[in-house]
């Protein structure tokens, strides 16, 4: 996320006093903190713009143990340990998975007489369309289903991408899977024409068959630069 957004009233509209938050059931772990002059500081710091000449949409935020345990605990989160991350034999990934929770698949709940929204886990699988390697900066999969799958992927900037070894057809445990990227785009967007409209004309020649993706590559190194970024 570009913290530059915050400032921006089509983000946040009507918004006085915009912070970074998390909320889990009806509490909110906030991101930011305000000083004793009512300053506000902002936890989150985006990273530089990338070759594309365009914000990387991923952000650092430190959270404390309490944060963490709620998440873990509400939420069933897990980490990604790069401490013990094994680079995979990149030139045998040839499909990778793209994890999150898209805006446009979300739906009104009723859970124990209170009304939620619900936001679904998808798991989209493609094929590698770039180089892949740890000393590549992005990773692109697109693939072409030969019927329309009617998933839109926008909100699932900041999600994991998962590789696998290997191209034979069979069952990927979850121990195989490799984490080695984090979404920057997903594409289709949206079914709004109007969110359509300003989409990446780079992606205007995708139809409701594709499934594409960009990603920014995630190895211990690259996360060791990004926090170099925070400011």
């Amino acid at each position: 996320m570009d913290t530059d957004q915050l400032s921006n009233p089509e983000s946040v509209p009507r918004a006085h006093l915009p912070t970074l938050a998390l909320q889990i059931d009806r509490g909110v772990l906030n991101l930011s903190q305000v000083t004793g002059v009512g300053r506000i500081t902002h936890a989150t710091r985006a990273t530089e713009k990338n070759e594309m000449h365009r914000d990387v949409d991923i952000a650092i935020a430190p959270l404390s143990e309490s944060y963490w345990s709620m998440l873990t605990e509400k939420k069933n989160k897990t980490a990604i340990d790069l401490d013990a991350w094994r680079e995979p034999r990149w030139e045998s990934v040839k499909m990778c998975v793209a994890a999150g929770y898209p805006n446009e698949h979300k739906e009104q709940l009723e859970v124990d007489g209170r009304d939620m929204v619900g936001a679904g886990f998808m798991r989209a699988i493609a094929a590698v369309s770039s180089t892949l390697g740890r000393d590549q900066k992005f990773i692109t999969l697109s693939s072409l289903l030969d019927e329309p799958h009617g998933h839109f992927f926008s909100g699932m900037s900041g999600g994991p991408v998962y590789a696998a070894e290997g191209e034979e057809d069979r069952l990927i445990e979850d121990g195989e899977l490799f984490p080695v990227g984090i979404i920057f785009e997903g594409y289709p967007g949206s079914g709004r024409g109007e969110a359509q409209a300003g989409a990446d004309p780079a992606a205007a020649f995708l139809t409701d068959r594709d499934i594409f993706f960009r990603a920014l590559t995630l190895t211990p190194e690259t996360f060791d630069y990004w926090l170099t970024l925070v400011k």
